[in-house]
């Protein structure tokens, strides 16, 4: 296992990094871990995205999401910038 610096550390052959985010039900703060990137500047780069999103309360853990919940949610925050036969149609991609 290697040592964590800044939130980053190498498992195996792959970087990870925590952070932590939180919980806005209850405010208690809590670590998140994501792993599996290839580089230690990936792992970084991911780092502080996730940093940000979490300040501004968009985090999203990526381990407790679908892909269709994380479509839907997309959707619903851009309907009003898409064509309303198009979103009908990417909807129904989305849930079929």
């Amino acid at each position: 296992m290697g040592t964590l610096r800044d939130g980053v550390m190498k498992r195996g052959n792959t970087w990870s990094f925590v952070i932590r985010v939180t919980d806005e039900r209850t405010g208690v703060s809590k670590p998140k871990w994501a792993g599996g990137f290839a580089t230690e500047a990936a792992a970084k780069e991911a780092r502080d995205s996730a940093r940000v999103a979490a300040r501004q309360g968009v985090y999203v853990d990526r381990s407790r999401i679908t892909v269709t919940q994380y479509l839907g949610d997309w959707l619903d925050a851009h309907a009003m910038e898409i064509k309303p036969a198009t979103l009908s149609t990417y909807r129904y991609l989305v849930t079929h």
